[in-house]
């Protein structure tokens, strides 16, 4: 009897157990599982392990006339997990479901920059009324599993944040600048160059960042000076023939940010004397 009564209260415990174990939350044996993540300033992002990412749509003003444009548009992601993106994987879509992909994608920094063609991109909006808002998202897999959505808003016409236009001169920059005070000139034109905010304008590259000596407002764009030693001084360890990567970056008076990369040839050889 006694033996009884021991087994009895042994099942009852297992079957217990087991309700408990499968009335519970699920817990995944997959890390790559996905959860979504906070919403913040019209930016949402999914990804592998619950930490955001977020996506920058460059430029976020679109034009019509883009139907016949190679130019580019940039979408920069950073976060937890931008440097584990399959490139291959990754897609752009439209309010009405339309998609493209990008011709390239690169890897540097704290980003991860796929960049698509403004002719492939605009076609992803099938009404293109000035000043309308649309919400774009980019995709993706993770290269060891699990997926992503990301969104971010782009406008018709000149209602976006860079309708602006930004030149580098020169582009080739010669090791032999180390002690050179003369300039290396930054322009910035289109819509809003007259709200560019004058302390926040640098150059970018290295891992550092120069601010320019002199700035000027003119009548149909922003100009800026950096010296030539500060710029070459971003790269100590360049040689010549390198490219290099460096970005003009800065902020508008109503709060906006723009960025723009851009190309380097390092040319020349170093003065005598220096390393």
């Amino acid at each position: 009897m006694k033996t009884k009564i021991f087994l009895s209260t042994i099942l009852l415990v297992l079957c217990f157990f087991a309700f408990s174990c499968s009335s519970g939350n699920p817990v995944s044996s997959n890390p790559a599982d996905i959860s979504e993540g906070n919403t913040a300033d019209g930016i949402a992002g999914i990804t592998a392990d619950g930490d955001e990412l977020k996506a920058e749509i460059s430029p976020d003003s679109w034009s019509k006339n883009w139907v016949n444009s190679e130019g580019r548009v940039i979408v920069k992601i950073s976060g937890e997990g931008f440097d584990n993106i399959d490139p291959e994987s990754v897609k752009m879509i439209g309010p009405e479901g339309g998609e493209v992909t990008p011709f390239k994608a690169l890897l540097g920094g704290y980003l991860f920059r796929p960049r698509f063609y403004k002719k492939e991109v605009i076609t992803l909006i099938p009404e293109l009324n000035k000043g309308d808002k649309h919400e774009i998202q980019i995709t993706g897999n993770f290269k060891d599993g699990g997926s992503f959505v990301l969104k971010d808003w782009i406008y018709i016409g000149k209602k976006g944040n860079v309708d602006l236009r930004a030149r580098v001169i020169p582009k080739n920059w010669k090791l032999n600048w180390t002690e050179s005070e003369k300039p290396v000139k930054v322009k910035i034109k289109g819509t809003g160059f007259d709200t560019v905010v004058p302390g926040s304008l640098v150059i970018a590259g290295g891992g550092g960042e120069i601010t320019p000596y002199a700035a000027n407002l003119k009548d149909n764009y922003y100009d800026a000076l950096f010296y030539q030693k500060d710029a070459i001084g971003l790269f100590p360890d360049a040689e010549s023939g390198d490219k290099v990567e460096i970005q003009v970056k800065g902020s508008l008076d109503n709060g906006d940010t723009f960025s723009f990369d851009f190309n380097i040839k390092i040319r020349g050889k170093k003065n005598k004397g220096k390393d």
